[in-house]
């Protein structure tokens, strides 16, 4: 949700999220009976998607997610709070090259 407002108001309007979490993935979908219960939480999150700017949600294997899953366990270590990645940090440059 931060990140989907940080995208907008940093101007971005095509954002590709891509997430390995399929039940997470649903639950942002359209609201159906299962997921109802989380409509709330998720409410800001439709607000958002529906701004005039183009957001695609896609579901991707956690295996073809190395880069990700990397920079999330460094963040365990790191301070707590969202950091901006300006330039790719060094724990993931194997996979860059």
């Amino acid at each position: 949700m931060h990140m989907l407002s940080l995208a907008w108001s940093k101007g971005f309007r095509q954002v590709l999220v891509e997430m390995d979490s399929k039940s997470s993935l649903e639950l942002i979908s359209p609201p159906t009976s299962t997921n109802l219960k989380f409509s709330q939480k998720f409410s800001q999150i439709h607000e958002l998607v529906h701004c005039s700017w183009t957001v695609h949600f896609e579901y991707c294997y956690r295996e073809a997610n190395k880069v990700a899953h990397r920079l999330a366990n460094a963040g365990l270590l790191s301070e707590k709070g969202y950091h901006i990645v300006v330039h790719p940090p060094q724990i993931i440059s194997d996979f860059l090259s």
